[in-house]
Formats: C-alpha cells, structure tokens, sequence
C-alpha cells in the first residue's frame, strides 16, 4: 500500500505484488520484502509507463462518463450508453490486472505486453468476469458511482 500512495507508482507496486506472491505461493522465496523490492525496482520503469498509457484511457472514458452522465439528466441521451461506457472502464481495469500480471512473469515491449494481454483476457470470459466482480467488490466502482450521488439508486435499479 505505501508503494501505491503516489500514483504514478500503481503499476510497479502492482507488478511487484503479482510477482510476490507467485513466489510465495510456490515456495521459491526467501525474504519476501527483498524480492517485492527487487521486482518493484526491475519492473518500475515499463510498469509505470503501462499505468500511465492504462490510466489516460481511464481518465478519457472518465470524461466521457462523465459527459454522458450530463447529457442523460437531461435527457438528450438514452442511459444505455452511459452503461455501456461504464462496463468499458471496467473492462479497462480488468485489462490492467491481466498487464500486470504478465509483466510480473514475462520480459516483453510494452506494446506487446498490452495486446497479449488484450488477447488473453477475451477468451478466457469466465476469468474476466471474476476480475470485473473483483473491480466491483473492492470499492472501485462504488467510489465513482458516489460521485453521482442522487442517482444511485437509480443505477442500482437499472
């Protein structure tokens, strides 16, 4: 958690965390804060790069969302689209699991690791509804739904 107080540092935390505690729970470790630091300071580079081209995608469709949301209230546009473009920034961060993951384990460019990863997620559907009900449990999303405030219940309903 102290890694990932500055934002920019989500990514390598998040890369060195995957590769942690594949360690740990194969066996193949000795000091657990040796290797996590190790990991954190091999992947910082790359792994800040994917979090910052993976959070300007969020922060587009948070825009969009947010716009959206605007139009609907008032009535210009059906609430379908902003649901469609809520499930995509969830796919985006279901995405980011799987980058992370993948950097942990393997040594690629970073325009390769995105799009194995992009094909990697798709396919594997059972896996990448387990990641958006992990999104959804964790707190993301109810976080960005208090923003809206009012209409919760509204969302909740459908």
């Amino acid at each position: 958690l102290a890694f990932s107080l500055p934002v920019f540092t989500i990514g390598a935390a998040s890369a060195a965390l995957y590769y942690t505690a594949r360690k740990v729970l194969r066996r193949d470790i000795g000091h657990v804060t040796k290797e996590f630091l190790r990991c954190f300071k091999g992947n910082f580079r790359q792994a800040t790069v994917l979090w910052l081209i993976l959070l300007g995608i969020l922060a587009f469709l948070a825009v969009d969302i947010w716009f959206v949301y605007g139009l609907c209230r008032s009535g210009v546009l059906h609430r379908s689209v902003l649901y469609l473009l809520i499930v995509l920034a969830a796919l985006v961060l279901t995405w980011g699991q799987y980058v992370f993951s993948y950097l942990s384990r393997f040594s690629d460019a970073t325009g390769k690791i995105l799009k194995n990863c992009l094909m990697i997620c798709f396919p594997h559907w059972k896996w990448l509804f387990f990641w958006l009900s992990r999104c959804f449990s964790s707190g993301i999303f109810p976080v960005g739904f208090f923003w809206f405030r009012q209409d919760w219940a509204c969302w909740a309903a459908g």
